[in-house]
């Protein structure tokens, strides 16, 4: 126990040091599995993904590369691949992640507003603006892609059906508040 620390800020070291430590042991664990295996995608998307949690991103960017490179189906370690690309900044990686997954995953709703995230975060909202309606088309009751759809087409100043998009928001949102949950966006209204 440190000086002066109190129960609960010592529950948390605590369980931070179990959860590095525990970290460490899968780390350990994929990286033997690696050896054996050291073509196995599964066994790199899994690697990376505690190195991700460890704070090891070129670590993890380069396993999730090798792994989406020996199994280019699997969307879920692409998909993470891309998020990771795209929260270090590098946005057109990510796009060019995303568009690679989407492509072979078409169907999935998820993809399309990761891509759609992506090229909002871009600049470039009328791309964003297709993706999202694609996954508003394949999942109508889709409240991150109703969300940033709204907000694209806000940054394009696209008014077109405008109030109909803010009221299919706000009951949306109103929905997820009755059932407990957090809001896929905060609605801002100005008097000015």
């Amino acid at each position: 126990n440190n000086d002066g620390e109190t129960p609960a800020a010592s529950a948390r070291r605590r369980e931070q040091q179990e959860l590095a430590h525990m970290l460490e042991e899968a780390a350990a664990c994929y990286m033997r599995a690696l050896v054996a295996m050291p073509n196995s995608a599964p066994a790199l998307a899994a690697l990376a993904g505690v190195m991700r949690q460890q704070g090891r991103t070129a670590e993890a960017i380069s396993c999730f590369a090798r792994a989406t490179l020996l199994d280019p189906s699997d969307y879920v370690a692409g998909s993470e691949f891309a998020a990771l690309l795209k929260e270090t900044g590098r946005v057109q990686d990510s796009i060019i992640e995303y568009s690679r997954i989407v492509h072979g995953a078409p169907h999935i709703p998820e993809l399309h507003t990761h891509l759609g995230s992506a090229f909002k975060d871009a600049g470039q909202h009328d791309e964003a603006i297709k993706h999202y309606s694609t996954a508003l088309r394949l999942r109508p009751e889709f409240p991150d892609a109703l969300a940033n759809l709204v907000h694209s087409l806000q940054c394009v100043c696209d008014w077109r059906c405008r109030d109909e998009w803010f009221l299919r928001l706000e009951k949306t949102i109103a929905q997820q508040i009755a059932v407990g949950q957090q809001p896929s966006c905060l609605l801002y209204t100005s008097d000015a």
